[in-house]
């Protein structure tokens, strides 16, 4: 048999593309901050799978925290050079940010022989996307706040900072935020000052509320996190 060995690397794709003309609603002196890049537009992970000659098939598997399956890439013969993953899973769920993915790549090759190559943890602390009308911008909860609180982390500033530039981009009519962690309460609170921080750092146009809601998290894997909504 050929060469059986192939090595899957991991790299986050960081959003660039941040500074740009204010929309004609919001103050035209406000101004972007493009040097911060801690929220993933678009692509959460690229891959870089390198195989043997001999190749017949491949299969990449994401799992999520539970370690269940969340996304799978497969094909026959030699994978493309690089494999970009939007973080959705198969079922077209968005990965939660701050939860701890896992991935194995599995290769057999013309002569039946498999092999298994076991990858990183892959872990986000922001994403945005779009949903229908909605661009989301998902914050882990965990790198926002303080544990079991609902006051903000100094450290979270640069984070909320690149959320606020990206409001200012996205905006039209409505802005809402929703918080999830173990406690209804605490996540209420989390919303109300997360719209507190946008609404001093955003102008926006007279009569727009920022609407918040706060949820306790269920299920086997507790999310923790925060959604801003912007259409």
């Amino acid at each position: 048999a050929g060469e059986k060995g192939f090595i899957y690397d991991k790299e986050l794709i960081k959003n660039s593309d941040i500074a740009s003309t204010p929309l004609p609603t919001l103050a035209s002196d406000q101004l972007y901050h493009p040097w911060l890049t801690g929220i993933s537009n678009s692509e959460v992970a690229l891959f870089h799978p390198l195989y043997g000659h001999d190749v017949a098939e491949w299969e990449l598997v994401i799992t999520d925290a539970a370690g269940t399956v969340f996304k799978t890439f497969s094909q026959e013969g030699r994978p493309t050079k690089r494999i970009y993953w939007d973080g959705r899973g198969d079922k077209g769920v968005m990965i939660d940010v701050g939860s701890t993915f896992t991935y194995y790549a599995t290769a057999v090759d013309k002569l039946g022989n498999r092999s298994r190559v076991l990858g990183r943890a892959i872990r986000v602390q922001g994403i945005l996307y779009k949903e229908q009308l909605d661009w989301i911008i998902r914050l882990d909860g965990r790198v926002v706040f303080e544990p079991n609180s609902s006051d903000i982390r100094s450290e979270a500033m640069n984070l909320l900072t690149e959320a606020c530039d990206i409001v200012r981009k996205k905006f039209i009519r409505r802005i809402s935020v929703k918080a999830y962690s173990t406690d209804e309460t605490v996540s209420q609170k989390r919303a109300n000052n997360i719209a507190k921080i946008l609404s001093e750092k955003i102008i926006l146009p007279k009569g727009v509320v920022i609407y918040t809601a706060g949820y306790a998290s269920v299920g086997k894997v507790k999310t923790n996190r925060v959604d801003i909504f912007v259409r």
